[in-house]
């Protein structure tokens, strides 16, 4: 997931406790496309906003913003949507760049001297990815790069400015005041309680203390995580006995088919990959629909609370001025 938060963490924290977020059962929605064949939805914010890519034809695909029932195109180049923060800002890839959404604005925020993308951004408006080949931070108006070495990536930072990623060629890291590889393979998210989760031929677990959980399958083999609330729910894919790939859930000490999770009416879905998870519940990814078409999509809890809307997020943040501070500031 890619960690962000409209309601200051305490806050989100106490109402989530007090609220149930996990469902047995979920209904799926079709986000549709933009005219082409395929989409994918890769992130969701607490408002339910969501982020991924879409065909516009002839297999090009453009980043998307899904809000209010409506998938909107940003831009016109080629390229993906990969995160979004509680502010509604969203960050990707654009023609080769990185971009940063915001205020109905796409803005080029890559170097003009190498390719970019942009894959996380936190609530405070920090941004990580990679420029050339190296793992970066954007920050100040410039890409710095973050010494993970040549072939890396950063793929999460969260609203501590913690940051997960990997190194082709020594493995997952996280930084946190410095630099920590811990495991090969390869971490995708990180939570804001410090909870990195990835892939090394299965999905993993990493904790701040240093524990490493293998999480198994759903199946009877391989699987990958990609991306976790802070909830410690986690979501990925499984190959099952067939080999098809079908969307996991994690939660406690179950691995889930989320296929076998849907309501009765939405029977038909291949839910095949889920790439994010919000606090509510809400998770999205891609899979075939029941017309046989490899759509986004996203799973809403049968039992989950209302999502407030990005202007009831906002205001509540607003009430809380003073717990809206930077964090251990990298």
């Amino acid at each position: 997931m890619k960690k962000f938060l409209a309601i200051p963490f305490v806050v989100v924290l106490l109402f989530l406790l007090s609220s149930p977020v996990t469902a047995d059962q979920y209904f799926a929605v079709d986000l549709g496309t933009l005219g082409g064949a395929t989409s994918s939805a890769y992130a969701v914010n607490s408002a339910g906003q969501i982020v991924g890519y879409a065909d516009v034809g002839n297999n090009i695909p453009v980043p998307f913003l899904y809000q209010y029932g409506i998938m909107t195109a940003l831009g016109n180049a080629e390229g993906s949507a990969n995160d979004i923060n509680d502010l509604g800002q969203v960050v990707g890839v654009s023609n080769g760049s990185a971009f940063l959404y915001q205020g109905g604005m796409l803005n080029n925020i890559g170097p003009a001297t190498a390719a970019s993308e942009a894959t996380g951004i936190n609530y405070w408006g920090d941004i990580v990815g990679v420029v050339g080949i190296d793992a970066a931070r954007f920050g100040g108006g410039s890409w710095s790069s973050l010494g993970a070495g040549s072939f890396s990536v950063a793929t999460a930072i969260n609203d501590l400015g913690q940051i997960s990623g990997y190194s082709e060629y020594v493995g997952s890291f996280v930084i946190d005041g410095g630099l920590d590889y811990f495991n090969t393979g390869y971490a995708e998210d990180i939570s804001n309680t410090g909870q990195v989760v990835g892939s090394n031929g299965h999905g993993f677990s990493y904790s701040y203390d240093g524990t490493i959980i293998n999480l198994g399958s759903p199946g009877p083999d391989w699987s990958e995580a990609y991306g976790n609330n802070n909830l410690g729910q986690i979501v990925g894919t499984f190959a099952t006995e067939s080999g098809e790939e079908h969307a996991a859930l994690w939660q406690g000490n179950q691995a889930l088919d989320l296929n076998d999770l849907l309501i009765d009416i939405c029977q038909g879905w291949v839910l095949e990959r889920a790439y994010d998870i919000n606090d509510f519940g809400t998770i999205v990814g891609i899979g075939m629909n029941p017309a046989g078409q490899q759509h986004a999509f996203a799973l809403y809890p049968t039992s989950s609370p209302p999502v407030p809307e990005p202007s009831s997020l906002l205001l509540l943040g607003l009430g809380l001025p003073f717990l809206a501070r930077k964090i251990n500031k990298m």
